[in-house]
């Protein structure tokens, strides 16, 4: 167990000392270490790095362009999505509200048009993202304007997001 894993506090938990790397499983080693108390997957030497290199890495060389896959797995996370969401719909629906969603580490953006937009045409969106090739999509694809960090003047109904917290050093 390296120094980095050692020391690392669960996001779940909160425990420290129990992380298993699980490399050894991957076809590409990323480093990536489960909690054996509780389950939980990351990263904790990628975030033990300096936050602008770990940013750095998330913008160019975290992942390639969006493909047909990520638009595939996207398209199928949505009924899952859609069902959890349901309830909270049906009460804005009744209400007839223009929800202000937010989703952090929106990809390019298909959760914010697939879900919120179809579902509320004059919903106010935004989303933050550092992979440039997804922020560039997101535009063009959907005309969506994703930053790089949530503007926290805002006030939002809704808050989303979707396999993200194990990138992130500091979730607090």
């Amino acid at each position: 167990m390296s120094e980095a894993e050692k020391d690392f506090r669960c996001l779940v938990c909160e425990k420290t000392d129990q992380w298993e790397n699980v490399d050894a499983y991957r076809i590409k080693p990323v480093g990536m270490c489960i909690c054996k108390s509780c389950g939980f997957v990351t990263y904790p030497q990628r975030l033990k790095d300096s936050t602008k290199k770990l940013k750095e890495f998330y913008k160019k060389d975290y992942r390639k362009p969006p493909s047909i896959a990520n638009h595939f797995s996207s398209e199928k996370k949505m009924h899952y999505h859609k069902a959890f969401l349901a309830d909270l719909f049906r009460q804005w629906k009744e209400e007839k509200k223009n929800p202000v969603v937010v989703e952090i580490g929106a990809a390019y953006g298909f959760f914010l048009q697939h879900v919120i937009k179809a579902a509320f045409k004059e919903a106010e969106i935004y989303g933050t993202e550092l992979t440039k090739s997804f922020v560039a999509n997101a535009w063009e694809l959907f005309k969506i304007k994703l930053e790089e960090e949530i503007d926290l003047s805002r006030n939002y109904d809704l808050i989303v997001s979707y396999k993200v917290a194990e990138h992130m050093p500091d979730v607090d």
